[in-house]
């Protein structure tokens, strides 16, 4: 729902619309702020909530409020936002903020703003004062001064934006024992995102304001409920920034390149950075910002050292990989294509290293190459338990079978598969490859097969399996047998539609045997509820007479269950 900021009382409830005036006209809007089409503001009332709200061409778009309100889809406090939006931008023929019953002033009316005429008639000094008063009162406006405009400070007012962060982050620290709590972190992430947004294109006001936001939000989130995300947001926001200034192409000085990558690499030694898996970033800036094979090689010997430390359990895999990725980008930019060739040789034992190979091999037509290469895989993906990564492997297997044509080992590798997987495309895979009287056997062994592993909560009889490969086969009449030896409510609903058309008589026997055994073991309203809507399904099956008798049947024996006589009564039987 989208509606016009100059006329959205007519899209509001009276009953929220004059609930949400009373607070903005008791002033209770605070810290109104724009960042490009989005504005942001705090209401207070019996607590305070942070509203966002997105404004588009004079179109309210979107809206949000960390309150609990949700009987509708605006709350007070986004309508006391939007009588403030509008009073700020002053958009001529906008009514003013008004109780209900009283008529709004005509456009024509409407005085001009004496704040506006202050500000145009003001001497260029009194204005600096202005300025200087209020941001030494005001930490939002003092905040907005050094994000715009620290690049006039000398040297970029590195210091500066260290305080500036430090100085917001302490100030939501007020909790117990300093820590954040969810509420207090989502504003905290917004402000900090906002000081990120708002900051000016000189390089290196971007760069001090990021390293400040990333560097002292590591450590806040030991101590702050980010269940939100907000805190995590606001320092991708940051890293973003240092990677828009690293990547090719950019007109970033020299310098500010070589400060980045002296902070990605010393950053990306710090254990402190870990514990958020922040340091996959500092070092990824790093080799963004290599500019001459020196760096590259340091970058290279870090990368190394961390692939030596993260080898351990399946997270270890996983980050001495990423990291051996990220070596291998640097080596093909920087050194040569037969260290690079080597180099992915040596990292078979990731997948990502594997699978490129693979990729290359049956491009290439190297097919004894990628038959090694799949099923070294599967035997260390098997030792390593991983079977996910050995499906995989068989699967880059039954692709090298394919490209060669050998339709006998295809079919050996599609009835394995199946086996190990139960994959009902590999059955028919194999099904379309064999000729019918081959595969008709084959049918009868994997029946067998899984019949010997059936259910033992269906009593040893019932195996989905076996049921998929019957279905698959048509011989639906076999189906209905073994559902009968050990049937239950759950099976004959999972198969009503493709079998009780043709099995009716079979099925509404089976009905009444598993609902009698049911009733016995029923203990609450819910269950006597949930048999009563089966003597509908009865009559469904032709079943009118059967159903009648059950029902009278249940309340002959179960004279002592009122609950189960109210719900027979209810569902008219």
């Amino acid at each position: 729902m989208s509606f016009s900021l100059q006329d959205f009382e007519q899209k509001i409830p009276n009953a929220i619309l004059g609930r949400g005036l009373e607070y903005f006209e008791e002033g209770l809007v605070h810290n109104l702020a724009r960042h490009g089409d989005s504005w942001e503001a705090e209401v207070t009332g019996s607590d305070s909530y942070v509203v966002e709200v997105e404004l588009l061409a004079n179109e309210v778009a979107g809206w949000f409020c960390d309150c609990p309100y949700d009987y509708g889809p605006l709350c007070k406090h986004v309508v006391a936002v939007l009588y403030a939006i509008r009073q700020e931008l002053q958009e001529p023929g906008s009514p003013s903020p008004k109780k209900r019953g009283r008529k709004p002033k005509s456009a024509s009316g409407k005085k001009p703003d004496p704040i506006e005429e202050i500000v145009a008639g003001l001497p260029e000094g009194d204005l600096r004062d202005l300025l200087r008063y209020f941001s030494q009162r005001e930490e939002g406006v003092r905040s907005h001064l050094l994000a715009r405009y620290a690049h006039l400070l000398p040297k970029g007012g590195r210091s500066d934006f260290q305080a500036l962060v430090r100085s917001t982050i302490r100030s939501f620290g007020k909790g117990r024992h300093g820590f954040i709590d969810y509420k207090e972190s989502a504003r905290l992430g917004r402000q900090l995102e906002g000081l990120l947004e708002d900051t000016s294109n000189d390089a290196w006001s971007q760069t001090h304001l990021a390293e400040a936001v990333i560097t002292q939000l590591a450590d806040v989130f030991q101590n702050a409920d980010d269940s939100g995300g907000h805190l995590g947001q606001a320092m991708s926001v940051a890293f973003g920034l240092l990677f828009d200034l690293v990547k090719p192409g950019a007109s970033t000085p020299g310098e500010v390149v070589d400060h980045l990558y002296q902070l990605g690499l010393r950053a990306g030694r710090e254990a402190r950075y870990d514990d958020f898996d922040w340091g996959k970033y500092f070092r990824n800036l790093a080799a963004q910002a290599v500019r001459e094979p020196a760096q590259a090689a340091a970058v290279i010997e870090l990368l190394e050292e961390r692939m030596a430390e993260a080898r351990e359990g399946f997270s270890g895999r996983y980050k001495a990989e990423r990291a051996a990725r990220l070596k291998l980008e640097l080596i093909e930019r920087w050194r040569s294509a037969e260290e690079a060739k080597q180099f992915r040789q040596e990292m078979l034992e990731f997948p990502s290293f594997r699978r490129r190979a693979l990729e290359e091999a049956l491009r290439e037509g190297w097919y004894a190459e990628a038959r090694t290469l799949a099923e070294e895989g599967i035997r260390l993906d098997r030792q390593n338990r991983l079977p996910g990564l050995v499906r995989e492997w068989q699967t880059w297997l039954q692709r090298v079978a394919e490209a060669v044509g050998d339709e006998q080992w295809q079919a050996a590798l599609y009835e394995e598969t199946f086996l190990a997987h139960r994959s009902m495309e590999d059955y028919h895979r194999l099904k379309a490859l064999l000729p019918a009287e081959e595969f008709a056997e084959k049918v009868e062994q994997f029946l067998a097969h899984f019949r010997k592993g059936a259910d033992s909560y269906q009593g040893g009889y019932f195996n989905p399996m076996a049921a998929q490969i019957l279905v698959a086969e048509g011989r639906l009449s076999e189906l209905m047998d073994i559902i009968a030896a050990a049937p239950s409510l759950s099976l004959l609903d999972e198969y009503f539609k493709l079998l009780a058309k043709d099995f009716k008589p079979r099925f509404l026997e089976l009905y009444q045997i598993c609902l009698r055994r049911e009733m016995k073991r029923a203990g609450n309203r819910s269950d006597y509820q949930r048999l009563c809507r089966y003597l509908n399904t009865l009559m469904k099956l032709g079943g009118a007479a059967e159903a009648r008798q059950l029902a009278a049947e249940w309340r002959s024996a179960y004279l002592r269950r009122p609950a189960l006589l109210d719900e027979l009564n209810k569902a008219g039987w």
